[in-house]
């Protein structure tokens, strides 16, 4: 059975792989989440080369209450079956979470980026600079409290 990210998931892995460094600088960690299960989980962490977390939301549970799983459709489940592709045996549901990123410091979220088009994807360089903006205002902050 074939398993794996759509492509433009995988794009996006290699891009945060690529500015590991740069959030290491900054002391912001990366995990990726998804609900696939622990053998395709693996593999895809291997395809993308990436040496951060990869997380599992078990049936997809994290996504619901995120608000970002949406089910897949009659005609995505049977394109899906043409592709060898079963998203019960490897998410354990039909379901599929929005890409998304978010920025969580001091248990509050601080940033989101998220979009119902699959296509549309946080730019990691465009992260990085929000993130560098965010500690400066805090050590402004820190020095003015």
């Amino acid at each position: 059975m074939a398993v794996g990210w759509c492509p433009y998931c995988n794009l996006e892995l290699k891009a945060l792989q690529k500015h590991q460094p740069d959030f290491e600088l900054l002391n912001a960690g990366v995990f990726a989440i998804a609900p696939e299960k622990s053998m395709a989980l693996i593999e895809t962490k291997a395809k993308a080369a990436a040496n951060f977390r990869f997380l599992w939301d078990n049936d997809n549970k994290l996504a619901r209450r995120l608000g970002i799983s949406f089910a897949v459709g009659n005609e995505v489940k049977d394109i899906y079956g043409k592709l060898g592709l079963d998203l019960l045996e490897i998410n354990g549901a039909w379901e599929l979470p929005v890409p998304a990123t978010f920025v969580v410091r001091d248990g509050r979220l601080k940033y989101r980026f998220l979009d119902a088009n699959y296509l549309e994807r946080q730019d990691p360089a465009e992260l990085i600079a929000w993130l560098k903006t965010d500690a400066a205002i805090n050590r402004a902050g820190a020095l003015n409290g």
